[in-house]
């Protein structure tokens, strides 16, 4: 895949496989942005057995264990970075938790695509026990683990993004309100929008742009080459965005929605569920994962995003 470099001492790589659902639920996201609507029940039922069956819960309850099975989300397959990536975590948390980790990056594997962001949502309550010490020090192991290879799998980015919004600092204060309009933050609006626009239409992505201009017809929105999307300068701009007044903020996510999710077509679905909540305005939790979890599973599917 198109790998994205920048100063964020990463890449992102912007054309990684999404789980997808079909065209017929965009109004329901649109509409739904921001609400805490519960999801579908069985789906509920249906992934709450999963986790049941793979002996999971002990990990989303204990805020320690919470933390080892984020870090297991992030490990890699290949063995050479693999190996940086656990020498990272022994120095940060000991052998034996290092040792549930591979054990818990084991069990993951056996789960379908798309499940590391349901199963960091549904960690996040055991997680936001954390001590603000404790949850910055997983913050910097996070990050330490994704620059292992010098890439970032989109999938790790968006985990990072969710993470940090939910227990970095930032999360424990409220955040300042500094713009009055999306034009005020104009590159930064850019930079997020021209994120998905590369996911949702890698061959043509000005075309998924157009889309988002068409929703903000005042801000200036030049799109950003793909080698020019780092984590640092994506997650420098989202805490910007953040500091939205209220009224602007929705004007910018729909855009957001008009890019990744014109056309019917959903593979950037996950990365607009991730901008949401750091924005603040999280989808609701089973709306963007039900199908792309529980049906497109194929026997001894890796669930790993990868280039």
């Amino acid at each position: 895949g198109v790998a994205a470099r920048g100063r964020g001492g990463a890449a992102i790589d912007a054309t990684s496989p999404l789980a997808g659902l079909a065209p017929g639920a965009a109004p329901r996201l649109t509409e739904s942005i921001g609400r805490s609507a519960p999801p579908p029940a069985v789906y509920l039922a249906a992934w709450n057995e999963r986790v049941r069956e793979l002996d999971l819960e002990p990990a989303l309850a204990d805020s320690a264990r919470a933390s080892l099975l984020a870090l297991a989300l992030l490990v890699d397959k290949r063995s050479e970075v693999g190996a940086q990536q656990m020498q990272a975590i022994v120095q940060t948390y000991g052998a034996p938790a290092a040792a549930e980790v591979q054990a818990l990056h084991a069990t993951v594997q056996r789960l379908p695509p798309g499940v590391r962001l349901p199963l960091l949502d549904q960690a996040m309550p055991a997680l936001r026990k954390l001590a603000p010490a404790a949850g910055d020090r997983l913050l910097m192991l996070a990050h330490t683990l994704i620059l292992a290879d010098g890439r970032m799998t989109l999938a790790e980015f968006l985990l990072f993004t969710v993470l940090r919004r939910r227990i970095g600092t930032d999360a424990r204060r409220p955040v300042p309100l500094r713009y009055r309009s999306v034009r005020e933050v104009a590159e930064d609006a850019a930079r997020v929008l021209s994120l998905l626009a590369h996911l949702r239409d890698p061959g043509d992505p000005a075309r998924a742009l157009a889309r988002g201009r068409a929703a903000l017809p005042e801000v200036p929105l030049a799109l950003v080459a793909v080698d020019a999307l780092a984590l640092d300068a994506l997650t420098a701009a989202l805490d910007r965005l953040n500091q939205l007044v209220p009224l602007a903020k929705p004007a910018f996510i729909e855009a957001c929605a008009a890019v990744a999710l014109g056309g019917g077509d959903w593979r950037a679905a996950s990365a607009l569920r991730s901008v949401c909540a750091a924005l603040d305005a999280p989808l609701p939790p089973g709306l963007l994962d039900a199908e792309g979890m529980l049906t497109v599973s194929p026997a001894g599917s890796t669930g790993a995003v990868q280039p």
